[in-house]
Order: structure tokens, then sequence, then C-alpha cells
């Protein structure tokens, strides 16, 4: 019997407590790993236990040192980029011309609603993304 290759994709969150945004990918990885492989990417912190105790891979990082993370994001050779935040939207689209990005908002900051310089950036990273979930 052959053996399928599965879809590579890498979780992105700038957050290091378990909330909202990481339950979900959590959630996700968890009830698709039949599917496709799941890297967690985040700085170091509670969350890693969460993450770990569901038996997903997990690299932390250094928020300070983005081309280490985009080394160790590339290494994991992801088919997928999925983006649970501002931060890691912004950073995800600088960094990753080459591979779909997945941008998945789970807060509504009142910047958002108005136009300043934040909400026109993020306009910019809207239209290079792959799929966005708000």
């Amino acid at each position: 019997m052959r053996r399928m290759l599965m879809i590579r994709v890498a979780h992105i969150l700038f957050s290091y407590e378990l909330g909202g945004a990481e339950q979900v990918a959590i959630n996700i990885s968890r009830n698709l790993s039949d599917c496709y492989h799941f890297t967690y990417f985040s700085p170091s912190g509670p969350i890693q236990n969460s993450v770990m105790a569901e038996r997903i891979e997990y690299q932390s990082f250094d928020p300070k040192q983005i081309i280490k993370l985009k080394r160790e994001i590339e290494a994991t050779k992801p088919d997928i980029i999925h983006a649970h935040d501002f931060k890691a939207s912004f950073l995800a689209n600088f960094l990753f011309r080459h591979i779909p990005i997945v941008t998945h908002i789970h807060q509504s900051p009142l910047w958002q609603t108005t136009c300043n310089l934040k909400s026109i950036a993020f306009k910019h990273v809207a239209a290079c993304v792959s799929l966005i979930c708000l």
C-alpha cells in the first residue's frame, strides 16, 4: 500500500500562555492530525506544556531573533503557514512569500475599525494571504 505524504502546517503564535487562539490551534492540530502534520511555534512559556500534552510538535522561539525563527520554520518544510495573530500574520507575510499563508485573527482591537497605520498595514497583509479567518 502506498503511503500518503502529509501536508505540513506551521502554526505561528506570539503568545506563550493558553488562551482562545492557542486552544483553536491545538484543536485544529488534534482533530486533523490524520491528514496533516502540525508544528506549533511560539515563545516559550506555559503554552508549551499544553501543546506537548496533546502530542503536537512544538518549537519555541525568541521574538527578537526573527532570522533564526525563519530558519527553524523553513527546516520543518511547511506547505502552509497558519498565523494566529496580527504579529504572526505580519511576520509570515514578510518572511515567507513562497508559502501559502492562512491568517486567523482571534481578536478585534479598536485600531482595526479605524484608518490608521496599523489598519493600513494589515490591509496590505490581507491582500497577500491565501485565506483570512476573522
